[in-house]
């Protein structure tokens, strides 16, 4: 199945997430600039990197996945991309990633869509329980490992639902590393806060800067600053 977007495509049929809202916002809304070296946790399909690709003009990009499927589709929709030679998929969990020296301090962007479920129902597959479930990548690990791979001025950018991204913080906070900006994702204005979007500074920050973004109005159309947000993105 192929997944059109305004500057590349992608197939996600065999990887163990597919496409989806939190994928699409987090790549929109993840900062931009000139980063030189960026990690993504847990790639999937690759839209993430994809993304990063597209609005980070001359970095290179490094994808990790556990799932083997995953990180074959994702290679081969970064191939396909006209960003091929600063896109690069492996298939190896984030720990093992972090043990390898030449891994150390080389990120100064780390982006992620975590898995969170905890003690929950599992899935009905093995892929989408490894990538939905914390089993393979606990919070304690995610931080310590993340924190080992990035530089010292870097950037980590992470989407969760609003229980679990507190929890994550609070593992940051323990490090010393503070929330730059929390963006907080809701349905519906009439409706709870269902994901947050935090962007983590290991440099000092003086203030957390807070937006709330509304995908839908109350009468279930699109908002338009949600169609605006996507609009570099999504056809």
């Amino acid at each position: 199945m192929e997944f059109k977007c305004k500057e590349f495509s992608l197939n996600h049929t065999s990887s163990s997430m597919k496409v989806g809202t939190d994928a699409i916002l987090l790549s929109s809304l993840a900062p931009r600039g000139e980063k030189k070296s960026i990690l993504e946790i847990g790639t999937g399909c690759g839209i993430i990197s994809l993304s990063m690709a597209q609005f980070n003009k001359k970095a290179k990009i490094t994808a990790i996945d556990v799932d083997e499927d995953s990180v074959l589709q994702s290679s081969d929709n970064f191939s396909k991309s006209q960003w091929a030679e600063r896109l690069f998929a492996e298939h190896i969990s984030l720990q093992d990633f972090a043990q390898k020296p030449e891994n150390h301090k080389q990120y100064d962007f780390v982006i992620s869509n975590p898995p969170y479920f905890v003690n929950s129902l599992q899935a009905n597959t093995s892929k989408r329980t490894f990538a939905r479930h914390t089993d393979k990548l606990p919070f304690e690990d995610f931080v310590d490992c993340s924190l080992k791979v990035a530089t010292p001025n870097a950037k980590i950018c992470v989407i969760l639902p609003a229980l679990q991204s507190d929890e994550l913080t609070t593992l940051f906070k323990e490090r010393e590393v503070k929330v730059e900006t929390q963006i907080n994702i809701y349905s519906k204005p009439s409706k709870p806060v269902e994901r947050i979007i935090r962007l983590y500074s290991i440099m000092p920050i003086k203030e957390t800067e807070i937006k709330n973004v509304f995908i839908r109005e109350e009468n279930g159309e699109y908002s338009s600053q949600y169609k605006n947000i996507v609009r570099e993105i999504l056809l």
